[in-house]
């Protein structure tokens, strides 16, 4: 019974624990599951959080193209331009 608590704590410590969750400037739910991601659905991602589920063609356009330097390249600019500017921090670092 010890050994369950303690197994089952320690997966919920991992599950909820806040240094694991990516720095990601509170865009996108980003966490341990993210590094299972490629660079095209973690910009979508991003994108469709601050400019809303409907908008996911526009989120498809600008995230065309990402690749692992994707991200790195668009938290520059979201620490530059401010948090809503995704949008357009995906069209500079893919080229669109």
């Amino acid at each position: 019974m010890k050994k369950i608590f303690k197994i089952s704590f320690l997966i919920f410590f991992i599950y909820f624990n806040p240094t694991q969750v990516k720095f990601s400037h509170a865009i996108s739910l980003a966490g341990i599951t993210d590094i299972f991601k490629d660079p095209l659905e973690l910009c979508m991602d991003r994108v469709i959080a601050i400019e809303g589920k409907y908008e996911t063609s526009y989120a498809a356009r600008v995230c065309a193209g990402s690749n692992k330097g994707t991200k790195k390249c668009m938290d520059r600019i979201i620490a530059q331009e401010g948090k809503y500017e995704v949008g357009y921090a995906a069209r500079v670092c893919n080229g669109n």
